[in-house]
C-alpha cells in the first residue's frame, strides 16, 4: 500500500469512529422536527437583577425530553437578560431561571427561547421597571471598597429629584485628608439616568496602610460620602470579597436599598468577565439572581429583594465561582415588617459613654432591650443603629431574640472626636441617643510629603525642593513639637543640611540633601520611634566611557551560550555608572542575544550573553550607552561610549583518550612517530561529516572542512576525517620536525579549540597498512610490476615484494612535512627488519616512499623454501615492533 493509500485510510477510520453530533438523544440530524410553544411568562413585568421564569413545551418532535433550551437572542437596546438553560421534561416542557440587568427606566424586550436544532419559540415580551429612585444623591458603587497602591477604582452616584434622574448636574469632589496620595478628578457631570462616576487612583508613593473619605457635593447641600480602604501594596489577595452593601435591612417586599457588592481578585488584580453564583439561606425572606458576572474592576452588583411574607428575620448570601472559590463570610440581609410591633420601649443594656480609640473594632459594644408597656422584653423587634460618626455597625439593624435583646459590633474609623449613636425602631429615628468619643491617640502615621525621586549632579544641593515628612495620629491630625530623626543611609555619599527636626503645627519635619561625588542610588531616611520614611534620591554623571571587562574572544560551540559580555561604564570622574542603558547587538555574524538592553549594576557594569545559533565563523557583538548624542555636551557625547566583543561559533569541544586515542595510522597502536600516517578517534572532531571526507594531496591541506591539528605549534597536513556512525576519526601526518617524547596537541572543530596535554611520541612506531580482499585483510604489498598481492594473485617463492608501511621515522635526505617521497628515494635512518614468519627475511632497507607523503616502502624477497599458503609479516625498527599481517604465498 501507498504512503497516500495509507493516510487516507487512516482519515477515513478517523472519520469513521467519530460520533454523531447535535442531534438530540434518542433522535439523528434527519429526525429533529417539532416545534416550541409558549407556555407561560409572556408579558410579565421584572425587576432588575430579580429572577423571572420563561416556559416553553417541545411538541411535533420524534423525542421531546432531554433536549437542552437556552436563550438565543434579545431584542432591545436597553439591559441585557441572562437564562439558565434547562432540560424538556417527558411532556417536552422546559422552565427557564432568568435575570435582567440594570436600568434606570422601565424598558421592553423581546426574548427567544430554542435550541440548537433550530427550532425557536415565539418570541417573549418582557418589561423592565425599575423600582422607585431613591431621591437625592444615592451612592451606587466604591464605597468601603479596598484598593491596592498603584491601582485605578471607580465610585458612582445616582441623582434624583422629584422621582427623576437628574442629567447635566455638577458634582464636586473633596477628599479628606488631603495628605493620602489619592488622585480624582475635582468635577465630574451626570448623565441621562443621573449617574457621575470618578475615576480615581491610589498612587505609587502610598508608604502605609490608610482611609480616605471622598465625598460628592451638588453644591445645594446634598452629598454621598464614600469609604475607601487603601493598601501600601501592589497586589491584593486573591478571592472573593465584600465591598458593600453588608448589614442592611429591607422592609417586607421591597427591593434592598443598595445592591450587595463582591469583588473578584485573581493574580492580585480585579478580574472581569468571571461568573459568580448566587444562593440564600432563606428564600421566603429574601431573593436573589442565581448568577451575575464580575464588571472591568472586579465588581459584582447584587440586587436582591425582600420576599412578600410578612415577618421579621434575616438571610444570608452565599457567592462563589465556578472554580469553588467562595466569599469567606456570607452576606447578612435583615428583612422587618413594615411596624414595631408590642415593643413600646427601648432601653440600653450596656456601658454609655463609650470612649473608644479610631481604627479599633468592639465586639457586641452595644446591648439594646426591646421592652413592652409593662418591661417585658419583646421578641422579633427590628432595632436600627446609625451614627454622626465614621462607625461601622456589624449589624446596622438586628433583630431581638426572644430575650428581647439586640447586640450589634461597632468599629470606629475617623476623624474622631464626640458624637452619638442613633438607636429607633425604624432607619433614621432615634429613640436612643448614645454618646461616644473616638479618640485618635498619639503619633501613629509619618508619611512623605515631598522630595522623594530626585536626582542631581555630585555635589549638587537640592534646594529646589526639600525633603518633608508629616507626623500624624491615626486619623491624619498633626503631631506637634516631636523630634524627627534623620539621616543618609550610606555613609558618605549625601550630607544633610537645614535640617528642622521638631515638628511644626501641621505636624512636618525637614531637611536640604547635598549630594556627594559618587554617581548612583542612595536613600536618606527620616524616623520617629518606630515609624520610618525613606527617600530614594539619585547622583547622576555624566558618562566618561565604556569598556570590556570579560568575555571577549571567546570560542564557542553551535547552539551554546556563551560566558557573560561584560562592559563597564564609568563617569567623567572615574566612577562606576549605574541604573543606565545599555544596547546589546550583533553587528556581523549570526546569534542572538539573552538580552538587548540591560541597565548598569552598582558597579557601573551590564552583561549579556550570546546563544550561537547561526553558522561556523566569526560574531562581533557591539555593546553601546544608549542615545549618547542626546547628552548636552558635545565633547561627551563623542566619548568612547561602545565596545566591540569578538567571538568565533565552532563546533563542539573534543573528546579524546590521551591514552589510547592517538594511534599510528597503519597498525592503530597508541603513540606517534615523527613523518608517520596517524589517526585520532574521539568525539567532538567534527561537524556536519557523514562518511568519510578525503582531502587531495600531496600536499595536504592544514585545515579540512573546519578541522585542523597542530603539534607543538606546528600545524599537521590532514589526510582525511570521516564519521561513520561507529565513531569520528581524524587522519593525518605526524610533522617531521616533532621530537620524540610528549608533544601537545590543539583539536580545532570549526573554531572550538581543545588541548590535550602528554601525548606520546615515539622515534619509530612500524605500523603495516592492510587492505580487504574477499572478507580478509591482507598486507599492503605490491609485485615487482606493481600488482597488487592478493590470494587470487600471491607472492612466489624467490620473489621482490614491495611493502607499504608507516612509521619507520626519520629519513635522509629529509623532504619535509607534507612532501611526497622523492626520487631517488630517501633512507630510514634505521633500517627495518622484515620477519616472515618469526624468521628474518633478506631486504632492500627502508625508504620513503616515492610519490607518496607520510608512508614507507620495504623491498624485501620471498624465501625459495616456503610453503603455499598464508602466511605472517611483521616489521620491526629497532625495539618497536609493527603489528602481525597476512601475506599470501604458493609455490
Amino acid at each position: 500500500m501507498s504512503a497516500c493509500a495509507l493516510r487516507r485510510n487512516l482519515i477515513l477510520a478517523l472519520v469513521l469512529s467519530l460520533p454523531a453530533l447535535a442531534a438530540p438523544e434518542g433522535a439523528t440530524p434527519e429526525q429533529a422536527g417539532g416545534f416550541y410553544s409558549q407556555v407561560a411568562g409572556q408579558g410579565q413585568t421584572v425587576q432588575p437583577g430579580s429572577p423571572f421564569g420563561l416556559a416553553v413545551r417541545l411538541v411535533g418532535a420524534p423525542t421531546v425530553a432531554g433536549v437542552e433550551v437556552g436563550l438565543i437572542r434579545v431584542l432591545s437596546g436597553g439591559p441585557s437578560i441572562t437564562c439558565l438553560p434547562a432540560l424538556t421534561d417527558t411532556t417536552g416542557l422546559a422552565v427557564l431561571s432568568c435575570q435582567a440587568g440594570f436600568t434606570p427606566f422601565t424598558t421592553q424586550v423581546l426574548v427567544t427561547l430554542g435550541d440548537s436544532s433550530g427550532r425557536y419559540a415565539p418570541d417573549f415580551g418582557i418589561t423592565i421597571r425599575p423600582p422607585v429612585l431613591a431621591e437625592g444623591i444615592t451612592k451606587l458603587q466604591g464605597d468601603r471598597i479596598t484598593v491596592p497602591r498603584g491601582t485605578e477604582f471607580e465610585i458612582s452616584v445616582q441623582v434624583v429629584r422629584q422621582g427623576a434622574p437628574v442629567e447635566g448636574l455638577r458634582l464636586t469632589l473633596t477628599r479628606n485628608p488631603l495628605e493620602v496620595p489619592v488622585s480624582c478628578p475635582g468635577v465630574i457631570y451626570t448623565d441621562a439616568q443621573g449617574q457621575g462616576r470618578a475615576m480615581c487612583s491610589s498612587l505609587d508613593d502610598l508608604e502605609t496602610d490608610a482611609t480616605v473619605l471622598i465625598t460628592l457635593s451638588d453644591g445645594q447641600g446634598r452629598s454621598a460620602t464614600f469609604t475607601v480602604f487603601l493598601l501600601a501594596q501592589d497586589l491584593l489577595s486573591d478571592g472573593i470579597t465584600k465591598v458593600s452593601g453588608d448589614d442592611q435591612a429591607a422592609t417586607t417586599g421591597t427591593a434592598l436599598l443598595f445592591p450587595l457588592v463582591a469583588r473578584v481578585i485573581k493574580n492580585g488584580r480585579p478580574t472581569s468577565g468571571v461568573r459568580l453564583r448566587i444562593s440564600v439561606s432563606d428564600q421566603r425572606l429574601l431573593q436573589c439572581p442565581l448568577e451575575v458576572y464580575s464588571d472591568d474592576q472586579g465588581l459584582a452588583t447584587i440586587a436582591c429583594a425582600a420576599g412578600p411574607i410578612a415577618g421579621n428575620g434575616f438571610s444570608l448570601v452565599y457567592v462563589n465561582d465556578d472554580q469553588g472559590t467562595a466569599l469567606l463570610e456570607p452576606f447578612r440581609v435583615s428583612v422587618v415588617a413594615a411596624a414595631l410591633g408590642a415593643a413600646s420601649e427601648f432601653r440600653l443594656q450596656s456601658a454609655s459613654p463609650l470612649r473608644v480609640d479610631a481604627g479599633t473594632k468592639v465586639t457586641d459594644a452595644l446591648v439594646i432591650a426591646a421592652l413592652d408597656g409593662a418591661g417585658n422584653p419583646v421578641g422579633g423587634v427590628p432595632v436600627f443603629f446609625s451614627s454622626n460618626q465614621n462607625i461601622e455597625f456589624s449589624p446596622s439593624v438586628a433583630i431581638t431574640p426572644a430575650n428581647g435583646l439586640a447586640t450589634s459590633s461597632l468599629t470606629f474609623g475617623c476623624p474622631g472626636g464626640d458624637g452619638e449613636i442613633r438607636v429607633g425602631p425604624q432607619p433614621g429615628t432615634a429613640i436612643l441617643r448614645i454618646p461616644v468619643e473616638v479618640r485618635t491617640g498619639g503619633p501613629a502615621l509619618l508619611t512623605r510629603v515631598q522630595g522623594d525621586g530626585q536626582t542631581g549632579a555630585p555635589g549638587e544641593r537640592l534646594d529646589k525642593v526639600a525633603l518633608v515628612v508629616r507626623l500624624t495620629d491615626r486619623c491624619f491630625n498633626p503631631a506637634r513639637g516631636r523630634q524627627v530623626t534623620w539621616r543618609v543611609d550610606q555613609p558618605g555619599a549625601a550630607t544633610l543640611e537645614n535640617v528642622i527636626s521638631t515638628t511644626d503645627g501641621r505636624g512636618r519635619s525637614s531637611a536640604l540633601v547635598r549630594l556627594g561625588p559618587k554617581p548612583g542610588s542612595l536613600t536618606v531616611s527620616a524616623s520617629y520611634g518606630d515609624l520610618k520614611r525613606t527617600f530614594e534620591l539619585e547622583v547622576v554623571s555624566a558618562p566618561g566611557g565604556l569598556r570590556s571587562v570579560s568575555g571577549d574572544q571567546q570560542t564557542l560551540p553551535r547552539n551554546s551560550l556563551s560566558d557573560p559580555l561584560t562592559v563597564e561604564l564609568t563617569s567623567v570622574d572615574g566612577f562606576p555608572l549605574p541604573n543606565q542603558p545599555i544596547d546589546f547587538a550583533v553587528t556581523s555574524g549570526e546569534g542572538s542575544l539573552t538580552a538587548e538592553q540591560v541597565l548598569t549594576d552598582e558597579n557601573g557594569r551590564a552583561s549579556t550573553t550570546l546563544q550561537a545559533t547561526g553558522s561556523f565563523g566569526p560574531v562581533t557583538v557591539e555593546a553601546k550607552l544608549s542615545s549618547p548624542a542626546a547628552l548636552a555636551d558635545e565633547a561627551l557625547a563623542q566619548a568612547e561610549l561602545s565596545v566591540q566583543f569578538h567571538l568565533v561559533v565552532g563546533g563542539r569541544r573534543a573528546a579524546v583518550n590521551v591514552d589510547s586515542g592517538f594511534v599510528n595510522g597503519a597498525s592503530f597502536q597508541p603513540g606517534l612517530t615523527p613523518g608517520s600516517f596517524a589517526s585520532i578517534f574521539g568525539t567532538g572532531l567534527m561537524e556536519g561529516i557523514v562518511g568519510v571526507v578525503a582531502a587531495s594531496g600531496p600536499p595536504f591541506p592544514t585545515t579540512l572542512r573546519g578541522v585542523k591539528v597542530t603539534i607543538d605549534d606546528v600545524a599537521a597536513p590532514i589526510i582525511a576525517i570521516a564519521d561513520t556512525g561507529q565513531g569520528e576519526q581524524i587522519n593525518f601526518q605526524v610533522p617531521f620536525e616533532i621530537a620524540p617524547g610528549y608533544s601537545r596537541i590543539v583539536l580545532s572543530n570549526n573554531g572550538t579549540e581543545t588541548v590535550f596535554e602528554r601525548v606520546y611520541v615515539v622515534d619509530a612506531l612500524p605500523g603495516i597498512f592492510e587492505v580487504a580482499i574477499q572478507n580478509g585483510l591482507y598486507a599492503a604489498a605490491l609485485h615487482a610490476d606493481y600488482r597488487l598481492v592478493a590470494p587470487a594473485d600471491p607472492a612466489r617463492p624467490g620473489e621482490t615484494i614491495l611493502l607499504f608501511l608507516t612509521g619507520l621515522g626519520a629519513i635522509s635526505p629529509d623532504p619535509g612535512t607534507n612532501a611526497p617521497g622523492p626520487v631517488p628515494p630517501a633512507r630510514t635512518a634505521v633500517a627495518p627488519v622484515v620477519l616472515l614468519d618469526g624468521a628474518p627475511v633478506s631486504n632492500f632497507g627502508g625508504f620513503y616512499a616515492p610519490g607518496l607523503a607520510a608512508a614507507y616502502q620495504v623491498n624485501f624477497t620471498v624465501p625459495d623454501g616456503i610453503t603455499t599458503g598464508n602466511h605472517e609479516v611483521r616489521v620491526t625498527s629497532g625495539p618497536h615492533s609493527s603489528q602481525t599481517v597476512t601475506l599470501p604465498v604458493r609455490r
